[in-house]
């Protein structure tokens, strides 16, 4: 395991180094544009925040979200204990998915309940403690990730052709 830069909790959007690109004219992004225009880096980075902080979205870039990948007993835990979602849903990043609490990587009870009652019970063995992939989304009623192999590649989007209601979702806590 690689251990983390000891500048990574200070990380901060304010002050990391900021760049823009014109990939119209530079694909590649290897002529930065923020050099050459100090006043418009500082407009559009001001304008980010302003725009980022309205909308209640967190900062892109590295810093204390990836501090999860090395030490997930230092991530922040989720804070409801239920939730609930009407059917279609797509495209929902696995970021703010439903997840789990215990970030060990341990064992987890799953029970399946149809208009209440109980269709399906399990105990999965080994979940993932973090993220399944950087760009998996959470999606019901359809699958638009990628498929679990690819002898199924022509069968996407994977569209349920029933009806869905609402999917609840409610954190137990372990016994």
């Amino acid at each position: 395991m690689s251990s983390l830069s000891k500048d990574i909790e200070a990380w901060s959007p304010l002050t990391d180094k900021w760049e823009f690109n014109n990939i119209e004219k530079d694909w590649s992004q290897s002529n930065g544009l923020s050099i050459k225009n100090v006043q418009k880096l500082k407009e559009m980075k001001a304008l980010f925040i302003e725009k980022s902080t309205k909308h209640k979205n967190s900062a892109i870039g590295g810093g204390r979200g990836s501090t999860a990948m090395f030490h997930p007993e230092d991530a922040p835990a989720p804070t409801a204990t239920e939730g609930s979602c009407d059917a279609p849903v797509m495209r929902l990043p696995e970021s703010a998915a439903p997840k789990r609490v215990d970030k060990s990587g341990g064992s987890m009870g799953i029970t399946l309940r149809v208009n209440g009652e109980v269709v399906g019970q399990g105990r999965v063995p080994a979940a993932m403690s973090l993220h399944f992939t950087s760009n998996a989304t959470f999606d019901i009623g359809t699958d638009l990730d990628s498929p679990v192999s690819l002898d199924y590649y022509d069968d996407a989007p994977f569209a349920f052709n029933g009806t869905i209601g609402t999917t609840n979702i409610t954190y137990l806590k372990s016994q």
